[in-house]
């Protein structure tokens, strides 16, 4: 009721464990803590969005990608900024989860090669129509 809903029990969901999503969520943001049995597990974040956001899910709350949250409603944490692609991009975003590519080590063409094409135009484009946020103009 406290985000313009009508009072109701709160239904949690999160990726399945053992997905990227899951394995992402636990290492950054559960950090060492146990979740509930009671909480919904679903295949992918696009899953849980549309399972938060259908009609029959009022108090529904999940976690999920920022690229995953377009079907449903994205909850600003108090006192810091809204997510978005900018705050997300600049990591002002407290949950923002950068991936970062290099090598470790001179003399190995295939992973240079590897590194120049991740941080190439093509690949940052890739980067964006998979949903995530490439830093590249922010």
């Amino acid at each position: 009721s406290q985000l313009g809903g009508t009072p109701g029990p709160i239904v949690a969901y999160l990726p399945e464990e053992g997905t990227d999503e899951a394995r992402v969520l636990a290492q950054r943001f559960a950090l060492g803590t146990s979740i509930s049995s009671d909480v919904h597990r679903l295949a992918s974040g696009t899953e849980i969005a549309h399972a938060v956001s259908g009609a029959g899910a009022p108090g529904a709350v999940a976690m999920v990608g920022f690229s995953a949250s377009v079907a449903a409603k994205v909850v600003r944490l108090e006192d810091e900024p809204a997510p978005s692609v900018v705050s997300i991009a600049d990591q002002r975003y407290p949950l923002s989860v950068a991936i970062t590519v290099q090598n470790g080590g001179a003399g190995r063409p295939l992973a240079d090669a590897l590194v120049k094409f991740a941080r190439s135009n093509a690949a940052q484009a890739i980067v964006s129509q998979d949903g995530f946020i490439s830093k590249r103009g922010y």
